[in-house]
């Protein structure tokens, strides 16, 4: 019967099984690192594939609630679109199989969007202007602490004297304290963990080495991560610790880079918190280079961006961002990477690893903000 259906229109998708496709790659779109996560912890062939008992599998845990006939509607759709006709999907063949990355096409033939549906708008495109505005808001009805609020983010921040400390998150009028984060610290946990439970670092580095080369990819080594669920480390550290490790974009670190790279960053955390919240010159220059960089080159900025991104919905995790900065700033070296990306979490005010082109600006200085009177005035730069 499910077949009769989605075949019945002489080629033309019932609208009913657009409608469940849609509502896959939407939210695929929106939660593309839940969706990583939950993809990375699936496929009993160790490869990266699924087969498709396994993708029904991962969709039933990804949308909840989803019935028989909607799977099969699923699982007819990804046959007619398995172009090898091999019953195996990576994750590249998902996202373009439910329309969640839109091909780029040479000149003289079709543009497409993502959607299966033609009212279906991107969430991100080509970022346009940015512009910042606080108000004041007060905790307690009125009569607590003073905070300054974007209306528009929900940020809250408090309004010290050089720039805006960030401070937390606003929901349903609620102040929801900032996240500290600190992926530097992450390796000692790591340490602790080992010596707890007196484990090799080379036997846990070989259980996720699935193919054996002496490396772990950036998603091996966040599972090996979150699979041990340390204590006091949250999923943004492990973005950030990921991206802190891959100084050199190349995707994958070896258990002597892991050491190297895990005393680098302890060296560098110790040196930006070693002046009792000032911050050294050396992280002051370079976060006014990129951020005059930025300033001077918006045009190419955006530009930049628009194309970056696995999520398609404007935001870049760390990784992608030290990637963008790397394509932007010629030279830079993984010292001054772990500047920019420790910076970037101390300002990282929702805590999730996750900034728009607006929080870029905002954190790199590159927008100061529009306060209400009585409060500071800020100018751009450091």
């Amino acid at each position: 019967e499910t077949h009769a259906h989605m075949h019945k229109g002489g080629g033309k998708t019932p609208q009913d099984v657009l409608d469940l496709l849609q509502r896959i790659s939407q939210y695929i779109s929106g939660n593309m690192e839940t969706v990583r996560d939950v993809w990375a912890g699936m496929g009993a062939s160790g490869n990266g594939t699924l087969e498709p008992t396994e993708l029904a599998a991962f969709i039933r845990r990804l949308v909840k609630g989803i019935g028989h006939r909607e799977q099969h509607y699923l699982l007819m759709h990804m046959a007619d679109m398995d172009v090898a006709g091999n019953a195996q999907f990576d994750f590249s063949a998902l996202c373009i199989c439910l329309r969640v990355v839109p091909p780029k096409t040479p000149p003289g033939y079709p543009s497409y969007q993502r959607g299966f549906k033609p009212d279906f708008k991107p969430s991100a495109g080509r970022p346009g202007d940015v512009s910042w505005r606080l108000e004041e808001w007060r905790e307690g009805g009125g009569r607590g602490e003073q905070f300054l609020l974007d209306p528009q983010s929900g940020r809250l921040y408090k309004p010290t004297p050089d720039w805006p400390t960030p401070a937390g998150m606003l929901v349903n009028n609620m102040r929801y304290p900032k996240k500290e984060l600190n992926p530097g610290s992450l390796f000692n946990h790591l340490d602790a963990y080992l010596r707890e439970t007196r484990t090799r670092l080379s036997d846990l580095f070989g259980k996720y080495d699935v193919n054996g080369d002496g490396e772990l990819t950036l998603l091996e080594l966040a599972k090996m991560l979150r699979d041990l669920q340390l204590k006091d480390v949250s999923n943004a550290d492990i973005l950030y610790f990921m991206a802190l490790m891959d100084a050199d974009g190349s995707g994958t670190v070896s258990q002597s880079e892991l050491l190297s790279s895990a005393k680098l960053i302890a060296e560098t955390h110790a040196h930006m918190h070693k002046g009792g919240g000032k911050t050294p010159q050396d992280v002051l220059d370079l976060l006014q280079r990129i951020s005059q960089y930025i300033s001077g080159n918006m045009e190419t900025v955006r530009d930049v961006w628009a194309g970056m991104g696995a999520s398609g919905n404007g935001t870049l995790e760390p990784t992608e961002l030290a990637a963008f900065i790397r394509r932007l700033v010629k030279g830079i070296g993984h010292r001054e990477q772990h500047y920019l990306l420790m910076h970037m979490a101390d300002m990282d005010v929702a805590g999730n690893a996750q900034f728009d082109f607006s929080a870029l600006c905002i954190c790199l200085r590159v927008v100061p903000p529009k306060t209400p009177p009585g409060y500071p005035s800020y100018q751009r730069g450091f």
